[in-house]
Parts: C-alpha cells; structure tokens; sequence
C-alpha cells in the first residue's frame, strides 16, 4: 500500500500522541453531538449566515448547479451544520481522488444526518485562489495502449502568480485541451456522452474554477453537494469581518500556530507547516499577482521586504477592497470556521497531517478545531484487471503503488514458464535421436548402391529442415504468448501503480466512465458503503467490460 505520512498513519490506527492534536475522535459515536454543542457555543464567531448562502447561490448557479444544490444553500442559510472538504480546481475533475474526496463529503453528510436527525449539507471548497497553474493545469490520460500521456494548458498569464480563479481561459484553449483528453479515449458506446460533458464544462471559457465547478456540478447532479469558491469576490465581501479578526489576533494565532508545530515535533513528527516563516495571509497584486505576507514584529511583511503594511494598513485593505486578501495554509482551516457550522472537515492524508497543528490557533479564536474525518482511498479494479492478475497469479492489493512487486512478480512468472528453453531442448534432442537413428541406416543405405548414401543425407536434411521449421513456428507462437503476458504487465502496473503512484492519484474519472457510462459509473458508488477509516481500499467492478 502507499505510502503515508506518518502521523496520519498514527492518526488512523488511533494511537493516543496522534489522536491527542485534534479535539474530536472521529471514530467515536459521541462526537457528533459534542460537536454540534461546539456549534452551538460558537455561533456568535460565525459570519452570517443568509450573506454567506448568497454569494454560495451567485457561484453555484453560475456553474450550473441543480435544484438540490440551491435546497442545500437555502439550508446553509437557516443554519444547517456542513461536512466540508475540498480541493485545488483540477482540470476536467482531475484524478480519482478528487472524486472521491467530493463523494466522501456527501456520504459523510448523509450518514450524520441520518444519525443526527438534521439536515447536514455537502459542501465542496475549491480552491480557488491557489496560483500553481502548472499543479492544476494538466492531467494525465491512459491511452489504450496503455501509455500514459500528460495533457497539459499553457498558463495565460506565467509572469504574475495569479490565483486560477482571476485567469482567464479562451474556450479554444480549452476545446483543444478537451480534444486531446478525448483523442485518448477508446471507442465505445459511452464516448459521446462523455466528449458531451467537457463541451459543456469549457463553452464559453472561464477560469479552472468555472470549467472545474461546471465538470463536478453535472458529475454530482442530484446529490445536494454546493460548491464554493475560495477566492469569490462576491464571498470576499462576506469575510471582511473574519479578516479583521485574523489580522487583528495575528500575534496570538502566529503563536499558537508555532506551538501547535512545537508539540507535533515533540511527539516525534515533521511539522507541515513552516509557522515561523510560512504566509499568514496573502495580498493580491495587479504587478506580481499572489503575495504571501508573514507577521513580523508588530506588522506584515512578505519575504523580501518588498511589501510591508503595519496592521491599521492591512486592516484598511479588508476594509476597502477585502478581494485583495487570500488566507493561507494555516488560516484557511479557520476561516472555513468562521463560514459554516463545520460538523466535519473531509481531508486528505497530508491535509490531517498539517491540521494536526491547528488545534492551539482555532483555540486563540476562541474557535473548536472540527472533527477531521479522512477521506476514502480506493483503487478502482475492472474484470479485465482482475482476469489479468490472476492470469499471472499476482495480488492487487500488494500491487497498488508497487511497481517492485509487479516486475519481481513478472520475473516469478517468466521463469516458472521456462517454456522457450523447454522447447530448444526438446527439439535439440529429437534432432539428435533422427540423426542417431539416420546415420547407420545412411551408412548401409551408401554400401548397398553408390547413390543411397546421398539420397539418405539429402533426405535427413528434409527431415531435419522440418523439424527446424515447426521449432520456429513453436518459438514463435510461444514468443507471441509472452508478449501478451508482457502487455498483461504492462496493464497491470498503469492501472495499479501508474507513474509509481496510487491509481487515484493519475487517472482520472473519464477512463472508467467512457468505458462503463455515467450512470454506471455512478450507480456502482451507490451501491459501495464507504469506510471513511482512511485505509486504501480496492473496490471490485462487478459489471462487464472494462
């Protein structure tokens, strides 16, 4: 299995120094009721309500959301608690376990509203205001012959850090990018509804957020989820409030973000986030674009000193132009806090490992650390892979993320065959008992009549010559049977450890949906119970193809 980081790997095995930097253990019936009274308590801290449900309803119907997203937000709005989680805007969706991440938010939502009694919403946090165009600006695509091909956008404007929510891509630019993920694709049935999905996801153009949201709000039709967009204006305006609290507590939550470091390091872990030197905030530029800026000594500087505001100036900045100002790694986490009722935070394995050191920072708010739930880890294995492994006698779980253990299997496999070595010797030696048996005869056939003895040797070279020609067509047949193994292979290790990686951290959705359909592909999740107890699960295609 791949591999984690380690305190995630402790935060999932539930050992005590792990468990102890978050206040809620998700596994624990409990929680959720303590939690809610959390909420409760915290109320008064959080923005409002109805002004946050009215910048979610602006973007979502921009994106084309449903009417079970605008019910959500109307719940949002009379202040129904969220399960969150998010991620960059990737494009065309990204790889699987963007798709995941989203699907674990809803499934995490519907099972505590179920416990609970009370409607719980979805919510999906793009990330918009990241600016490594280059991170989310590609993808990669597994061609049929089981090549893996990197597509990527050039970025439109490489010379400033622009978040991707504020760069504009043309539809042509996209279109071509569309079409190169297509070209891909093998023909099947589901194509065209699937090459339907990206026309509808880039006409017109937009930034990765409007193409990304466009994509997940069609792939999640029906579900309830909302979308946000981190680096909405329209949302900025709404968290003008929480700004002034960040910017006004930053020496407490600087510190308390350096002690939350401090005790993970302690307990004998790698703190994720540099709390010394790392962006509190960041300020949005018209020359560079993105600027991280650190609290130093009694104001906000970014690395090089070239931008330096006391707080009364950067306080004036949330004030008239909050859309200038983008949290960072360790403030995001507490102004999604100050958004929502967050009953639960989906996260990532490197996403645990970092909020791990948030718990003193949402304390210096007077805000509680939510319970932090990881988000289902799959790979996906079709009828055909399955057929594959056991053809070869190999085992999906071990392969996953292994490519050592696909080539050591695929040497245990060649040298068990043996059959090309088998087959020389055989021939060899049915070459040598014909010549054994031949020369006597031959012998007796040259002192019987002068011209026997030619004729003998001429014949046992047609003899010979035969056995030569079915010795090659054997070879050859055998050569072709471990070329197919050696595609077999070739399948196994780019779907079970693509680049190295975890299947869904390279391919992406469209390669099963063009193989399966939309509705299978869906139908499939809704029958798979998802055990968010953040292991790496396989999960089995039972319908055909694949």
């Amino acid at each position: 299995m791949p591999l984690l980081p380690p305190l995630y790997a402790a935060y999932v095995d539930r050992r005590p120094e792990a468990l102890g930097r978050f206040e809620a253990d998700p596994w624990d019936a409990g929680t959720w009721r303590r939690r809610l009274d959390a909420l409760a308590a915290t109320r008064p801290l959080r923005l409002d309500a109805a002004a946050v449900a009215e910048a979610l309803r602006a973007f979502n119907r921009e994106i084309g959301a449903d009417e079970r997203a605008m019910a959500s937000i109307d719940a949002i709005a009379a202040g129904a608690p969220v399960v969150v989680g998010g991620h960059q805007a990737m494009l065309f969706g990204g790889p699987l376990f963007v798709f995941l991440k989203a699907l674990s938010v809803i499934r995490l939502a519907e099972d505590l509203s179920a416990r609970l009694g009370e409607r719980i919403v979805p919510v999906f946090w793009i990330a918009g205001e990241d600016h490594d165009f280059a991170e989310v600006g590609g993808l990669y695509a597994l061609r049929p012959d089981w090549t893996i091909e990197k597509i990527a956008l050039e970025p439109p404007d490489p010379e400033r850090r622009l978040s991707v929510s504020r760069l504009h891509l043309s539809e042509a630019a996209l279109r071509e990018a569309a079409d190169r993920l297509a070209a891909t694709w093998p023909e099947t049935e589901f194509k065209p509804a699937a090459e339907a999905l990206l026309r509808d996801a880039v006409a017109g153009g937009g930034s990765l957020v409007q193409v990304f949201g466009r994509l997940m709000a069609r792939l999640f039709a029906g579900t309830g989820l909302v979308f946000l967009d981190s680096d909405d204006p329209r949302l900025r305006v709404v968290e003008r409030p929480a700004f002034r609290r960040l910017i006004e507590a930053a020496p407490a939550v600087r510190g308390a973000l350096a002690a939350g470091a401090a005790v993970v390091r302690d307990l004998g872990f790698s703190p994720q986030l540099d709390a010394a030197d790392g962006a509190y905030l960041f300020l949005h530029t018209e020359a560079t674009g993105r600027v991280g800026l650190r609290f130093v000594g009694d104001g906000f500087s970014d690395r090089r000193g070239e931008h330096r505001f006391s707080t009364a100036e950067l306080l004036a900045i949330a004030e008239a132009a909050p859309e200038r100002l983008s949290t960072a790694a360790g403030t995001r986490p507490i102004m999604q806090e100050m958004l929502f009722p967050v009953l639960a935070a989906v996260l990532g394995p490197s996403e645990v490992a970092y909020w791990a050191e948030l718990k003193e920072a949402f304390r210096a708010l007077r805000l509680v650390l939510p319970p932090a739930v990881p988000r289902f880890q799959a790979t996906v294995v079709e009828p055909s892979l399955a057929r594959a492994l056991e053809d070869v006698g190999g085992e999906a779980h071990r392969a996953v993320a292994n490519p050592a253990y696909i080539e050591a299997c695929q040497a245990a496999w060649l040298e068990a065959q043996g059959t090309a070595r088998r087959l020389e010797e055989r021939f060899q030696e049915i070459r040598r008992a014909i010549e054994a048996l031949y020369a006597p005869l031959v012998a007796e056939l040259a002192a019987l009549e002068k011209g026997l003895g030619p004729m003998a040797e001429e014949n046992l070279r047609k003899i010979l010559g035969h056995v030569d020609f079915l010795a090659a067509r054997a070879l050859q047949a055998e050569k072709r049977r471990l070329d197919g193994a050696a595609r077999r292979f070739e399948r196994i290790r780019q779907l079970l450890a693509p680049l190295d990686r975890t299947q869904e951290r390279v391919i992406g959705p469209f390669h099963f949906i063009v193989r399966h359909g939309l509705e299978a592909w869906h139908e499939r999740w809704r029958a798979l119970s998802l055990p968010l107890d953040g292991r790496h699960h396989l999960v089995y295609w039972d319908g055909g193809g694949g």
